[in-house]
């Protein structure tokens, strides 16, 4: 899978949504955070993840976890965790 094109999905139908529904959401884009800040927040569940995501983008070749919950998306680098995107 190519994470950058589930990125731009995501973004995509978390506008559509905020429109409908008057929801916001920030759908910033953070590259490398702290773990800490990886972690689920309050009110955040995490719906499923998928093993062996690559990233054909910054980190080409990476493979990593992809983490999909109710409110983001988070990508972590199998190999080093501080390689890293998430929504914000």
């Amino acid at each position: 899978g190519c994470i950058g094109c589930c990125f731009t999905d995501f973004l995509r139908t978390s506008i559509i949504m905020a429109e409908e529904t008057s929801f916001w959401q920030d759908r910033e884009i953070r590259f490398d955070v702290a773990t800490s800040l990886l972690e689920l927040r309050r009110g955040e569940f995490q719906i499923d993840s998928i093993n062996n995501i690559e990233d054909t983008k910054g980190n080409n070749g990476k493979k990593g976890m992809l983490t999909i919950t109710n409110l983001r998306l988070i990508w972590v680098c199998l190999r080093q965790s501080r390689t890293n995107l998430s929504t914000r």
